[in-house]
């Protein structure tokens, strides 16, 4: 789905607390000044929003993602349907892009941001599985797993957090998700 060179690969470092968004952001900055703005400069900064957007919805909620309800009070979709869920894991399912992006996953324990949003929603909103199973498989396989980011995002997919997102089947995502403009 996309190549391995076309990411900064700055997750594994932030989720481990090696590189700290602050320096991410004041080197980005160093580096527009000298070089001029670019799209993927830009877009660098766009996707830092994004996480600290999770991390601080994590830091409000906190235990709330952990409960049973989320931070709704209405009960998530309990359904397990064990054999559509090891073939998403297994990257086996009826969606060519779904199963590229989980036997990248397998293999390399990475996959891109957009991927990420397209197989967990695949999951949740195609095979109607629980979001719990998605999240706690992206824990185990992801090398820069992170809990905020994996938490929120999964919990969004399902009515325990925000509302259904229909990332999967190509509808934009709601701008009520963006709280920095």
């Amino acid at each position: 789905m996309d190549g391995w060179d076309n990411s900064t690969k700055f997750s594994p470092w932030l989720s481990n607390g090696c590189l700290s968004v602050r320096q991410i952001y004041s080197d980005l900055k160093a580096y527009q000044a000298k070089n001029g703005r670019n799209e993927s400069s830009d877009w660098i900064f766009f996707e830092l929003l994004w996480r600290e957007f999770f991390q601080w919805n994590a830091y409000i909620h906190s235990a709330q993602l952990f409960r049973f309800r989320g931070v709704k009070s209405t009960p998530p979709l309990t359904s397990f349907y064990a054999e559509r869920f090891q073939k998403w894991c297994k990257g086996n399912t009826p969606f060519p892009l779904v199963n590229a992006s989980m036997n990248q996953l397998s293999r390399t324990g990475y996959i891109s941001n957009r991927a990420r949003q397209i197989v967990a929603s695949c999951l949740v909103n195609e095979l109607d599985l629980d979001w719990r199973y998605g999240a706690a498989y992206f824990e185990q396989q992801l090398l820069d797993y992170d809990v905020a980011v994996n938490r929120v995002y999964h919990a969004s997919l399902e009515e325990t957090h925000y509302g259904k997102s229909y990332l999967f089947r190509g509808q934009r995502p709601s701008h009520r998700f963006m709280l920095f403009t």
